[in-house]
């Protein structure tokens, strides 16, 4: 099974706009290929209680994660950005991201190769603008289910700014997903994305 989180849906400033309109489109594409995926939607407002880090390990939201990763194939965290030229907390460069329509993290031993190789090789084919970035530890969702639970995981961010193309980026993804379950046979001709 494909789980789904998108912990920053909820109200207020800080909320992942891109994201809550994509993913829509990623489930009505998952759908027609018939493949299994839950979805876990944050409803609290990020300025609160932020979803995506330790101190919401306790939440109704990290229980149902946690749940749900026993039974889970695949994790995929859904994020977007803005496109700002200026810096997140993290120090992470927003006008660098805002040329791309997908910025993937790559955290060192915790993202899984073979399911970034897939996501990679699939925008590549559908003409995906993407960019890999060397990711800090900071995202809870994506650590957990990789070192916990040894659940393939990997953050996605989609580009606000890219709606018109969130049908094709969202066929892309799911493309994608599907790839990587089927397994390494598929990904052998792919070169590593870092």
């Amino acid at each position: 099974m494909i789980l789904i989180t998108v912990p920053h849906a909820g109200p207020g400033e800080g909320r992942d706009d891109g994201a809550v309109l994509f993913l829509p489109l990623l489930e009505e594409k998952l759908e027609s290929m018939g493949e299994e995926f839950h979805v876990i939607i944050g409803d609290n407002a990020r300025s609160i209680l932020d979803l995506n880090r330790t101190a919401a390990a306790s939440s109704e939201f990290a229980e149902e994660f946690f749940q749900m990763l026993k039974q889970t194939s695949v994790h995929i965290d859904l994020h977007s950005f803005p496109e700002l030229d200026e810096e997140t907390e993290f120090g992470y460069d927003l006008g660098i991201w805002s040329q791309h329509q997908f910025v993937l993290f790559s955290i060192p031993e915790v993202t899984d190769d073979s399911l970034l190789k897939a996501l990679l090789n699939q925008f590549e084919e559908s003409g995906v603008k993407t960019l890999v970035q060397g990711a800090g530890f900071e995202n809870y969702l994506t650590n957990a289910a990789s070192v916990l639970f040894d659940t393939p995981s990997v953050l996605i961010e989609v580009n606000d700014g890219d709606g018109l193309n969130y049908e094709m980026m969202a066929a892309a993804l799911a493309e994608g997903i599907v790839d990587f379950l089927a397994g390494p046979e598929m990904l052998d001709s792919v070169q590593s994305p870092v």
